[in-house]
Parts: C-alpha cells; structure tokens; sequence
C-alpha cells in the first residue's frame, strides 16, 4: 500500500449515495496494528487528541476513521464489509474509536492486535453527555448527523437540567450499557489494557508513556512529556459551553439529583463495582487499572454482565 491508494467507503445502500474516500498512510511493515478504544464522555477526546499529537511528531502511520466520517457528517456504525476494508493487522495506529458497532465485524481477530480501553464512572458520564449535546458538542456542517445533532441540543436545552433530561432521554442508559457489553464481550482480555479516566486524567504524561511502551511503538520521552503538557488542561471553574467543561472525577455529585443517582447506580451496579468506582479513595493510585492478562480478564469478562 503507498501514500496514493484511496479506500472507498459506502455508507449507505440508497440509490445515489456517495462514497467517502479515505485515504489511507504507507503502513510500517513488520509492526502490529493497535486500537485505541473508548466510550463516549470517558476521555475519548483526550486520548484522541494526544495519540495523534505524538504519532504525528514521530512520523507514524495513524488512521482516524470515525473523525474523517464525523466531519463529513455521517455515522461511524457503518457496515461489517465496509469496515473489513480498512481493518489490517499490521502497519497501523487505529484512534478515535468510540462507536462499539465497530467491534461488530466479522472476520477480525482483535486478540491478534493489541487494544487500549479507556473507561469513566458512567455517573459523571451521563452527567457529561448531557452538557456536551445540550452546548459544546461541534456539530457537522452537513450529513445527515447534522439534523440530528441539532433537534438533541434543542431538547436538551428546552429540557434545562440533566436529570429532567435523563427522564425524558431513557434510551441515554440503554446506549451506554450496550456500548460497554459490546466492548465486554468482543475485547479479549489477554490482548486489551484498561485505564480508568479517574487514575489518568492528572497523569498524562505517564499515560502516555505506558501506552507507547504497551503498543511498541518508538519511544521519545520529549515527545511524550510535550505532549502530555499540551493536553493537560485543568478549568479552576466549569465551562458548560466548553469541550473540556471540567476534568474532577466525582462531579456527579454536583448535577444529579437522589432520584437519578438512584437509578443510575441500580443500572450500571455491574460496572461501578467491577470497576472500582465505589472506592474513590483509590483513584489515582495505579495507572494500569487493569492491565491484560490474568487480571484483565477479572474486569474485561462476560462473567461481571446481568444475565
């Protein structure tokens, strides 16, 4: 594969429908492709953002699939043989992935390349996806996310409060929940590292650097530290209108009312457990919550799912 060699990627089945081209970077030969995973509202951005920093500072290929549909106002939950296209096991940095639809293709082997997983307390996430779609979230200039995207921000603005919005928006905990038991039952354990937002977000630069030595790729301390510095951004006060509104773990505490705490902690009970996250004291602590292998599978199993 060479510089030149576009892919071309159907989005829909409908007559007239245009492909988007994704063009795709010269794979480095030899080296195994990895992924960096997450979930929506956990830090998605964050690790995003960093991966593409340093990988661009060290000249290495990367491909952000789901930000090239974004901008062009479409879906990154696109069909099993369009996503066969772009997948390849070696040669490659794979970032921005967010949408769990993805692990859905068949004929991958994800236990063959290595998995970054970054998670959140779903509590402070909900709380997140509520400012986000009510007043920071960019929303593409055309597609068919734009319309969407738009009728969101006006419900949730008119709705005026997250927990008037979680009663009205059910569906938000049917999503989230479906979104981590997709990643539960796809990522295998031997193959996938888990960090928690909680123990990353005031150590970016170790982050970083366990997630460069972890994937193989080149290691530049400079490069790491830059990076890290770049990013590590810490609002004094909340900005609601702003991508990085605030960067506290806990901030539930501040939005959600005892009603929705209540049922928010009765629907995800499965997770705020495996996770840890009723031990707050012990955020931060320990960089790789769980790293792959035998304690990964005590955390990254089907065993912690209701059934």
């Amino acid at each position: 594969m060479d510089a030149t060699n576009n892919i071309e990627i159907m989005l829909s089945e409908k007559p007239g429908s245009a492909p988007v081209v994704v063009e795709f970077p010269p794979p480095l030969a030899g080296f195994q492709s990895f992924f960096a995973w997450s979930v929506y509202k956990a830090g998605s951005t964050l690790l995003t953002r960093m991966l593409e920093d340093y990988l661009a500072a060290i000249k290495f290929p990367v491909l952000n699939v789901p930000g090239i549909l974004f901008r062009s106002g479409l879906s990154s939950d696109i069909g099993k043989n369009e996503y066969k296209k772009i997948l390849f096991q070696e040669g490659y940095a794979y970032v921005g992935w967010r949408n769990a639809a993805a692990l859905k293709v068949e004929l991958f082997d994800f236990g063959r390349v290595k998995n970054i997983f970054l998670v959140r307390d779903p509590r402070d996430r909900l709380v997140s996806s509520y400012f986000s779609i009510a007043h920071s979230h960019s929303i593409p200039a055309q597609g068919s996310l734009k319309g969407v995207m738009e009728a969101g921000r006006k419900s949730a603005i008119d709705l005026g409060n997250v927990n008037d919005w979680l009663r009205t928006f059910p569906k938000e905990f049917s999503s989230f929940l479906v979104s981590m038991d997709t990643f539960h039952k796809t990522l295998p354990a031997e193959s996938t590292r888990i960090y928690r937002y909680e123990d990353i977000i005031f150590r970016k630069e170790e982050f970083l650097q366990d997630i460069v030595v972890y994937a193989g790729l080149p290691r530049y301390s400079d490069h790491i530290r830059d990076v890290a510095r770049k990013h590590d951004i810490r609002p004094l006060d909340e900005r609601p209108d702003r991508h990085i509104r605030q960067v506290n773990s806990g901030n539930f505490r501040k939005h959600l009312s005892a009603e929705s705490l209540e049922v928010v902690e009765s629907k995800y009970r499965h997770y705020l457990e495996a996770y840890g996250y009723f031990e707050s004291e012990k955020f931060g602590k320990q960089l790789v919550f769980a790293a792959e292998g035998k304690e990964a599978r005590r955390v990254l199993s089907v065993d912690l799912l209701p059934g």
